[in-house]
């Protein structure tokens, strides 16, 4: 194959990936945009997914913290009232 020829059949080979590649690229960015809104969708998802979580947890620590409060008022007031007898 001669210097000539070979010149000839790249330049073949460049016209048809010349040809395609806008096709392609446009494809390509097409699927880009789809993953993006996927991603963007999931995101939203997991985001209220953790404030709920968030939320639930909020709620029994104000739970436990209540009843342990409560524990300490009567552990106080039990405290108290044998002050008082060891006092009398």
């Amino acid at each position: 194959m001669t210097t000539e020829e070979r010149l000839y059949k790249l330049e073949g080979i460049v016209e048809g990936v010349m040809a395609t590649l806008p096709e392609r690229v446009t494809a390509l960015e097409t699927r880009m945009d789809l993953l993006r809104q996927e991603i963007k969708a999931e995101l939203v998802a997991l985001r209220q997914e953790f404030k709920d979580d968030m939320a639930v947890l909020r709620q029994e620590l104000k739970g436990d913290m209540a009843a342990l409060e409560g524990r300490l008022k009567e552990e106080m007031a039990t405290l108290r009232q044998e002050l008082k007898g060891d006092m009398a």
